[in-house]
């Protein structure tokens, strides 16, 4: 049940009913007495003021993101390759 309403939380698009329900949310949390769901609130808590802030801007770093794992992968898989050039390359044909 808890699980459920934090997927409810995710899926609020307006900033104002995001903090009426983040309020909510903590006081359930806390009546539930499970140790786990009392560390997330905890965190949660601390990075209150971001976490809304992302429910303000539709912006991410998700493409960027995605992009930097790509290349991780693949000097994962190269390695050893010494031709920068070549791996420059190997990039780029992933990316396209």
């Amino acid at each position: 049940m808890l699980k459920e309403k934090f997927y409810d939380f995710i899926d609020i698009v307006d900033l104002k009913s995001t903090k009426q329900n983040l309020k909510a949310r903590y006081l359930f949390v806390s009546t539930c007495n499970v140790l786990e769901f009392d560390t997330c609130v905890k965190t949660i808590n601390n990075w209150e003021k971001y976490i809304l802030n992302s429910f303000t801007c539709k912006y991410t770093n998700g493409y960027t993101e995605g992009i930097n794992n790509k290349i991780k992968v693949l000097k994962r898989n190269t390695y050893g390759v010494k031709n920068l050039k070549r791996f420059r390359n190997r990039i780029l044909h992933v990316m396209n």
